[in-house]
């Protein structure tokens, strides 16, 4: 078990940490952006776990689907049989969380394996929208 999790780390900071050209189809985004696209019936999922959700709120009508466990580990699959019902292809999606870094692994993840798009990183998260004074509702 210790040397999933550690595999799991690993795998994780590289994709995080080093430049993939994969990452050209997602698009990173300000703030603004993610209200805009809000506004133009984009799906926003934010990938925190609950306990994230319950100390910040989350931001109005987005969905929330966990995609990394405490410990960094995660199911993909079962991940996106969750979220497949909300999704369609002509609908971009927006994917964020606290800081950004785990929302854009799951959105290259969700780009490079489906065909939802176009595919957003909310670059700061949560912390950016709320940094830039938008609301956020109670969890």
């Amino acid at each position: 078990m210790i040397i999933h999790n550690r595999l799991s780390v690993l795998i994780f900071m590289t994709i995080t940490l080093c430049p993939v050209a994969t990452w050209a189809e997602v698009t990173e985004i300000a703030p603004e952006q993610v209200r805009s696209l809000l506004e133009s019936d984009a799906v926003v999922i934010d990938v925190r776990r609950e306990d994230e959700w319950m100390a910040t709120g989350i931001i109005e009508n987005s969905q929330t689907a966990t995609f990394f466990d405490k410990f960094g580990r995660f199911d993909a699959q079962r991940w996106l049989q969750q979220v497949l019902p909300r999704l369609r292809k002509d609908r971009p999606v927006v994917l964020i969380c606290r800081t950004g870094v785990r929302s854009k692994w799951v959105a290259t993840w969700l780009s490079e394996n489906t065909e939802f798009g176009p595919v957003f990183n909310a670059t700061r998260g949560i912390q950016g929208w709320l940094d830039q004074g938008h609301s956020t509702v109670a969890y």
